[in-house]
């Protein structure tokens, strides 16, 4: 996978208020922010996955077939073609930005074996009932936009200056900012040094009977759990 990306914090400009209402009817702005466009660059994330499983339907009695299957995934660690991350190593987030080949010092996939299981049963052998079930493990694997999305709005990729004490009346009259007056107010990227493992467990379990030539109930429960993922909670 090749992810490339440049962003340009606020091309624009932004204007704040102060968050009150008559400061921005009066044209009273507290700040302006602008994106530098000296510093930037971009961010070409590099990544691979890899991936294999073996699969097999077993029927060990005349009415029992189980599904038995492992995957195996994994994911190099990401590299920038353009040279090195820039990173705030964890858990120190007071630290300066340093730069590294890769954001993370260990890789949460080299042990990612998903097992999957199956059954289909039926209890009766008479055809009319079955019974089936099913868990598997499934990774989700840490491509590039775990690492883009942040990495390539931060100092050095990206920076924005900000000046504060405007004139009433300033909107929209600030054409640029003066690098010798503005602030620069650097975004820094700090992910987990040692990321765990995001996968999802997905199982289920149903009941199904003919009730006549015409009619068949089907009872069933299906679940999931998440664990670890980067942008959400886990469910």
């Amino acid at each position: 996978i090749q992810y490339n990306e440049l962003s340009v914090q606020r091309p624009n400009g932004t204007f704040s208020f102060g968050g009150s209402i008559e400061s921005l009817l009066t044209n009273q702005p507290s700040s302006f922010q602008q994106g530098d466009s000296a510093i930037g660059k971009e961010l070409g994330t590099r990544t691979t996955f890899l991936a294999g499983y073996v699969q097999d339907n077993w029927k060990f009695r005349p009415n029992l077939t189980l599904n038995l299957g492992l995957r195996y995934e994994i994911a190099t660690l990401p590299t920038d073609s353009n040279g090195p991350f820039a990173v705030v190593p964890s858990p120190n987030i007071s630290a300066a930005p340093i730069n590294v080949q890769h954001p993370w010092q260990t890789n949460p996939t080299s042990k990612d074996f998903e097992p999957r299981v199956g059954f289909a049963w039926d209890p009766f052998k008479d055809g009319k009932t079955s019974v089936r079930g099913g868990f598997g493990i499934f990774d989700i694997l840490p491509g590039p936009w775990v690492v883009n999305i942040q990495e390539s709005g931060s100092y050095p990729f990206a920076l924005t200056a900000a000046l504060g004490n405007l004139s009433p009346g300033a909107f929209p009259g600030v054409p640029g900012l003066n690098p010798l007056t503005a602030i620069p107010t650097a975004q820094a990227y700090g992910p987990d040094q040692n990321p765990k493992r995001n996968y999802a467990m997905n199982w289920n379990f149903t009941i199904q009977r003919q009730i006549t030539s015409t009619l068949t109930a089907t009872v069933g429960y299906v679940g999931s759990h998440t664990l670890h993922s980067p942008f959400t909670t886990d469910t």
